[in-house]
């Protein structure tokens, strides 16, 4: 439990596909169209662009496509207001168009609307049945493709060139961007069986524009996601392994921007666009390959090791990258950017729109942009890299239905409170019963140490938000694109965190001396970012990046977990820290969010000389087990809402209160614990657990093992009341 893989949190796997993060943020605005006609600077020129789509001559329509983009670029207020407006059915009809200019300029906005959108407009479009139409230019796209690149291209269709690879990377996104937004359209797209469609454009990735080469590796990378029938069409390729690696260990060469022979240019990027081009590459090909990891093997020579030979030396120098400095430098585009253009253009009805026109501020802002997705991308997949554990392998279906009653029954030799004293004369040595297993901890490799220490700051650096890392409330960001991405810098840097400090459990492995000091300095800083710059769950307001604040802390505390068990003799307490996890824990309905916070809470009670901090935590963990602390009455027992929660609090305070000889015993309550109402709750969380969910049949064997141990725990923390009775009789008093 607690690792945090790509795209997901916790046990990694997603329970449902989500689109990529809107690049322009739109939540500043608040809820409704009203708010957009008010706030977009652009709005009157909406419904004469809209009305020009449906024009009878082609030079309109075609003119109306084009204005479309340049009215959603970086406005989100417009983009809403054209979404009320209808310009999304509008836009597919025009994907049948009869002029190819029209469906190339449709494609293209349609594209620049699901880029900019995000969840909300990808499944509209999806609604829509965009896919009936897009998947007819697939088969045409690959002849023309086989055309351009076969041994007699045609000679006189430079221009034709240009316009279809800038055609096929429109459908390539929109393909990307559907294939995130729900199971339902990801299903879809799957039946278009768009491996081969793919693949040819990183085949053939020296004689293809760049641009569109990314495009394609983009929509593999998604598509390649747990997601089976892409997963084994390459799998089953020798020839698609052998380019993904090519790719990897190669970059595309200067001809990457011309046709073979032919010496064409499209779209000719910049120098340092084209070099950050041909970083990403090699990023989402090495993503895809960790998507299909274990990767098969080629030949008994050539099969290298994902995370040893591709995954580290090409991810972790791209995380030495200043977040801070590309932060100001936006800031001062982005100013010189807005004094250029205080006021809005108005679209002139004389000539088509050029979207393909950008200014020098405007070009630098995309290689900034470029840049950050690169790391955003690296970041993404060095989470599973951090993940130093698989995932847990499926358990035999066995038939275990006879077990709810077992557990929910009490054996005849239980006492009327729920615990068997028959023999708690006998052991008495014996506090929790546990599986005979092999306790010694397993030494880490220094190299591995070396690693994990030079991993951490880098990390960190990219966790610390930034002046532009959140919206603001009633205003759009200074430059849109960047605040996305930042925000989900921060989230993948802080699992990457959760990864490798969650991995790193002192019972289990021998941590080098000193450890334990670096994590306090670690639990600092953690503190630093999320109560200081996220800020506490009470002081968001709406419209100031709430969803990614809160993703951040619940990432957050699972390194605060992490970090607790490491540095847990060392780590002081702090009252103010103690209470903004409780408060997270009773904000968040997340389980696993909740077993995080009481895991941290765990090792912050267990400090020697912390006698009131553990009062007060061991206090609120009770509170998951005994009506009397939450003054609910019995028959709400019942009603588990959070059985997880409830199984990590009885651990929790089994092993808070396991060694009587700390200081902060005083606080431990036998009366309480021992209730039958303690027992019988965990036994009702222990029930109330669905084996056949993700993740469910291991959370039922931890429960049962919490079961086990809180009998043991019981009789044995009698045992040690009753001898602290015999000893101070006749005069002793009872605790």
């Amino acid at each position: 439990m607690g690792k945090a893989q790509k795209g997901g949190r916790g046990d990694g796997k997603r329970k449902q596909r989500r689109h990529n993060p809107i690049r322009v943020p739109d939540d500043h605005l608040g809820p409704g169209v009203k708010v957009a006609e008010q706030t977009s600077a652009k709005g009157e020129q909406v419904i004469p662009v809209l009305q020009k789509l449906d024009s009878p001559d082609g030079g309109d329509r075609v003119w109306a496509c084009a204005a479309i983009t340049n009215l959603i670029q970086n406005d989100a207020s417009t983009r809403r207001l054209l979404q009320a407006k209808g310009v999304v059915p509008k836009l597919i009809t025009r994907l049948t168009d009869t002029s190819e200019e029209v469906v190339v300029e449709a494609a293209g906005s349609l594209r620049n609307l699901c880029v900019d959108g995000g969840y909300d407009m990808c499944g509209q479009i999806f609604n829509k049945n965009v896919l009936a139409p897009l998947k007819t230019f697939v088969p045409k796209v690959i002849a023309t493709l086989q055309e351009f690149l076969g041994p007699n291209p045609p000679k006189s269709a430079n221009g034709m060139k240009g316009r279809i690879y800038e055609f096929a990377e429109n459908i390539i996104t929109i393909f990307w961007c559907l294939s995130e937004t729900s199971n339902k359209a990801l299903n879809a797209i799957n039946e278009a069986e768009l491996t081969p469609f793919l693949m040819a454009f990183l085949m053939s990735r020296d004689k293809i524009p760049i641009k569109t080469v990314v495009a394609a590796a983009q929509c593999l990378y998604v598509l390649s996601d747990d997601n089976d029938p892409t997963i084994n069409a390459i799998r089953k390729t020798p020839t698609y392994l052998s380019c993904l690696l090519d790719t990897v260990k190669s970059s595309p060469t200067a001809s990457s921007t011309k046709q073979n022979g032919n010496a064409i240019l499209v779209d000719q990027p910049s120098e340092s666009e084209n070099e950050e081009q041909k970083s990403t590459l090699k990023v989402l090909a090495c993503g895809v390959l960790r998507n299909i990891a274990p990767i098969p093997v080629i030949s008994p020579t050539s099969t290298p090791d994902f995370e040893r030979d591709i995954a580290l030396p090409l991810l972790v120098p791209l995380l030495d990258y200043s977040i801070v400095e590309a932060t100001n430098h936006v800031q001062k585009l982005a100013t010189a950017q807005s004094v250029d253009s205080s006021a809005p253009a108005k679209l002139s009805l004389q000539h088509i729109p050029d979207h393909d026109h950008k200014t020098p501020v405007i070009l630098e802002l995309d290689d900034i942009e470029n840049r950050l997705r690169t790391v955003e991308l690296a970041l993404e997949i060095m989470t599973s890299v951090c993940a130093k554990l698989p995932d847990p392998k499926p358990g035999l279906a066995d038939d275990r239905g006879e077990e709810d009653d077992e557990i929910m029954g009490n054996s005849q030799a239980e006492d009327a409170d729920g615990y068997d004293d028959a023999n708690e004369e006998e052991n008495d040595d014996e506090i929790i019963l546990d599986e005979d297993r092999d306790t010694t901890p397993t030494k880490l490799n220094p190299k591995t140490v070396s690693l994990l220490r030079s991993l951490t700051r880098p990390l960190l650096l990219l966790s610390h938000p930034t002046l532009l890392s959140f919206t603001r409330p009633g205003s759009p960001p200074i430059h849109p694109p960047t605040t996305s991405i930042l925000s989900r810098i921060h989230i993948h840097a802080l699992e990457c965190l959760n990864n490798l400090f969650i991995g790193l459990d002192p019972e289990e492995t021998a941590l080098p001396e000193g450890t334990a000091k670096e994590a306090v300095v670690i639990w600092k800083e953690m503190w630093n970012i999320l109560s200081r710059s996220v800020g506490k769950q009470k002081e968001w307001m709406v419209g100031t990046g709430v969803e990614t604040r809160r993703e951040m802390w619940e990432v957050g505390v699972g390194v605060l977990w992490g970090l607790a068990r490491i540095a847990k003799d060392e780590l002081v307490p702090d009252l103010e820290q103690v209470q903004a996890l409780i408060e997270f824990s009773e904000f968040s309905e997340d389980e696993m969010i909740k077993a995080k916070c009481i895991g941290t809470l765990s090792g912050l009670a267990q400090h020697r000389d912390a006698i009131e901090i553990n009062k007060i935590i061991s206090s609120y963990l009770l509170t998951y087990l005994h009506p009397s602390i939450t003054n609910q009455s019995t028959p709400a027992l019942s009603q588990i809402t959070h059985p997880e929660a409830v199984l990590h609090a009885a651990s929790t305070l089994i092993d808070i209160f396991s060694d009587e000889t700390k200081p902060y015993d005083v606080n431990f309550n036998l009366e309480l614990f021992a209730a039958v109402a303690v027992k019988d709750r965990v036994k009702r969380a222990l029930k109330a657990i669905d084996r056949t969910k993700e993740g469910g049949r291991e959370l039922r064997e931890f429960g049962e093992g919490v079961l086990v141990n809180l009998d043991g725990f019981v009789k044995y923390r009698r045992r040690l009341e009753k001898k602290r009775v015999e000893k101070s009789s006749p005069g002793g008093k009872k605790r």
